[in-house]
């Protein structure tokens, strides 16, 4: 295998032929407060874009009465944005006008299926335009 220059992360041996003289260590996780501002919604997808983390996540519409069920209208995809991982801010972006949770910062809104299991993506190969590099799958 060639790693070159890349960073690898390694949780196990299964990229080590053999280990002289070293030994794999995992330290214990810090204990942190919980976070006041934390993502309200359901299956959070994170992106490190810079110095900025963008956070994209299912959430439910406020008083829908219809069964929820995979990709049903009462689902909605929503935006959050951190500086640090930690405090989350949700911008109103003024896309959709949903009595959702989170409606300001609705990103998909009244497109079931697609909110049920939007999985977005940065798309960082050379030559991508600035414009193109958030991509999402969905469905």
């Amino acid at each position: 295998m060639q790693i070159g220059s890349r960073l690898e992360l390694f949780v196990d041996q299964a990229v080590l032929e053999q280990l002289d003289g070293l030994a794999l260590k995992m330290h214990a996780p810090r204990p942190a407060p919980a976070s006041p501002t934390r993502i309200r919604g359901h299956y959070v997808t994170v992106l490190k874009d810079g110095d900025i983390y963008r956070a994209y996540y299912r959430d439910n519409v406020a008083g829908y009465q219809g069964p929820y069920e995979a990709g049903s209208p009462g689902e909605i995809t929503c935006y959050a944005e951190s500086q640090d991982g930690h405090q989350w801010e949700y911008p109103n972006l003024g896309l959709h006008d949903v009595q959702g949770t989170d409606g300001p910062n609705a990103i998909l809104a009244g497109e079931a299926p697609f909110s049920h299991n939007f999985s977005p993506f940065l798309d960082t190969r050379p030559g991508v335009p600035n414009h193109e590099r958030y991509k999402a799958l969905a469905g």
